[in-house]
């Protein structure tokens, strides 16, 4: 992998984030050869992702690829979202907790009534995470692969038990 790093992303995303998302990048670039914290081979799983980053959806993207699942929906604004949300067959979902300066909660609304599983991700950590559903896990940006396998892991042990497959 080729990184190409110029002064003006270092001034725009500060240091800290910036030596984040280096950390983030290099984990991608050699991901961990484990299946999971759980151990356990899961299925195949087919994910609807809200980020209205650009760059980052299509990284978690990539990401949500190589650890064996698809992404099968994508919204990048809160619009989008809701209309996926309603329409659109998958087994989970990951939602950015701020979509334009919006709060993601009318998607999360959405899903919650068709009773699919999500979880958050988020670059302020729990703080924005919409108080109906302070249950739902939440990831720190930028994503290390290794957490992100584990949540996915998790919510397909869940939905699995809960089906009794």
């Amino acid at each position: 992998m080729r990184l190409v790093v110029t002064l003006g992303n270092c001034c725009v995303l500060g240091r800290r984030y910036f030596v984040r998302q280096v950390a983030a990048l290099l984990e991608f670039a050699n991901p961990p050869r484990t299946q999971g914290s759980l151990g356990a081979k899961v299925p195949e799983a087919s994910i609807f992702l809200v980020e209205d980053e650009a760059l980052i959806r299509m990284m978690l993207a990539d990401m949500v690829e190589e650890l064996g699942h698809r992404v099968v929906a994508e919204a990048g604004n809160i619009r989008d979202g809701v209309a996926l949300a309603g329409m659109a067959v998958f087994d989970f979902a990951i939602l950015d907790i701020n979509i334009g300066g919006y709060s993601i909660s009318p998607v999360a609304e959405i899903l919650a009534e068709r009773g699919l599983p999500f979880f958050f991700v988020s670059g302020y950590g729990a703080a924005g995470r919409p108080e109906a559903y302070s249950d739902r896990p939440v990831l720190q940006k930028p994503l290390l692969m290794a957490k992100l396998g584990e949540a996915i892991n998790s919510i397909l042990s869940v939905e699995i038990d809960r089906s009794g497959k």
